[in-house]
């Protein structure tokens, strides 16, 4: 049984009523007077809510109730500091963080549905950093991209995650996370798989064998079983003309030898495109320049890697026109380059992922997270977000109190 101490004083009020308050001894107050009375409620700090007194009575506590419930002392908020591990890589900008939440990164009994709760704020404690929830599983792991915009190259740098307020809330904001691509393509859900995340809204379309996969990168991704592809027309923005730079990523997992598209954007024999599996070469950059089939010039970069071991691999291609140059990256790392002209255009307005511009060549296996940017990517940049989709760039603070 619980045992109530209280403390009685009397006051006199300027209407000359007398007025009577006890204080329990878990700080609610209970009020009287002669005449009327008051409310109680509260914990003596502010945070409780009263509820409305009886009828007056001389009293104490015989004459006047409360229904208030005294409030917790402890915000419900909650701060991260999530720190990024760079001090061997050098300063980056422009970066799309990506943020994996568990039960022992997150209190999910305190966030909102959907993570509707989440802010990412920079180092500074005010610049509030544009996020997007991909995934959200409270019963298990969930991804948030996060543009960070400079990376220091230390160990100590550092943005905060806040949670737990739902009046403080950020909404999520894709468009300004992913200004610099011209198509970002997450490959989740069922329905929304060909779905442009980037400002150009460049939507695809699903055409032949294409299903989800549950265990994708980052979250979900897609299955391609040799026959199936994105559609994507009216992606000029995506080409590689003179004077033009573009960065093309990947996440693929394949066990398929023979040669395979991951990704062309061509017609009339200009283009670019990234092919796996040739029985010689495992990985090859393609830029195809001209005036057309028969008069086009064809530039290559490739590489022996072999990567057709079903594990997760990370392709990236930078083709730098102004630089005459094209590099490719394997899981974070450069693995060749070569040099390519940039005397005339490569211009296309349709793309596929996952086959050639006929169709050939399908892939066969695991794709997620593909990407195109209208920016000449670092390799520093390229090992950080390959180390940051693997979950090995950054660490995360114990929640406290903001």
């Amino acid at each position: 049984m619980k045992t109530t101490v209280r403390h009685v004083f009397t006051f006199m009020v300027l209407s000359m009523a007398t007025l009577h308050c006890a204080l329990d001894r878990d700080g609610s107050a209970l009020f009287g007077a002669d005449g009327g009375s008051a409310g109680g409620g509260g914990d003596g700090l502010g945070n409780g809510a009263g509820g409305a007194g009886t009828a007056g009575g001389n009293v104490v506590g015989a004459s006047s109730s409360s229904s208030g419930q005294g409030g917790s002392t402890s915000s419900p908020a909650r701060r991260v500091e999530i720190t990024f591990d760079n001090q061997s890589g050098p300063a980056i900008d422009d970066f799309p963080l990506l943020v994996r939440l568990d039960a022992t990164r997150i209190e999910y009994a305190r966030t909102s549905p959907n993570g509707a709760d989440l802010r990412f704020v920079d180092a500074d404690g005010i610049t509030v950093l544009p996020h997007e929830v991909e995934a959200w599983n409270p019963d298990g792991i969930s991804f948030v991209w996060v543009l960070v915009p400079d990376i220091d190259a230390t160990s100590t740098d550092h943005i905060f995650m806040y949670y737990g307020d739902p009046a403080a809330g950020v909404a999520p904001d894709p468009l300004k996370l992913w200004k610099s691509f011209v198509g970002v393509y997450h490959l989740s859900g069922s329905t929304t798989v060909g779905f442009d995340n980037s400002p150009s809204a460049h939507h695809g379309t699903v055409n032949g064998n294409v299903t989800t996969d549950m265990n994708g990168r980052i979250g979900e991704g897609i299955s391609l079983g040799g026959s199936g592809r994105i559609d994507l027309t009216g992606v000029d923005q995506f080409s590689a003309d003179m004077g033009q730079v573009r960065t093309v990523e990947a996440w693929y997992s394949t066990t398929h030898m023979a040669a395979q598209r991951l990704f062309s954007q061509e017609s009339n024999c200009l283009g670019f495109g990234m092919t796996l599996g040739t029985t010689n070469i495992r990985y090859r950059g393609s830029l195809f320049t001209g005036g057309g089939c028969g008069t086009h010039q064809p530039f290559y970069a490739q590489t022996n890697d072999a990567t057709a071991d079903g594990q997760w691999h990370y392709v990236t291609m930078v083709l730098d026109r102004p630089g005459s140059e094209i590099r490719l990256y394997l899981d974070g790392m450069l693995a060749t380059s070569n040099s390519i002209g940039n005397g005339n255009d490569a211009h296309s307005a349709n793309a596929w992922i996952g086959s050639a511009f006929d169709g050939n060549s399908a892939f066969q296996g695991r794709m997620d997270e593909f990407r195109v940017a209208s920016k000449n990517r670092s390799a520093g940049w390229i090992a950080a977000q390959n180390r940051s989709v693997r979950d090995q760039f950054v660490t995360y603070g114990a929640p406290q109190m903001p």
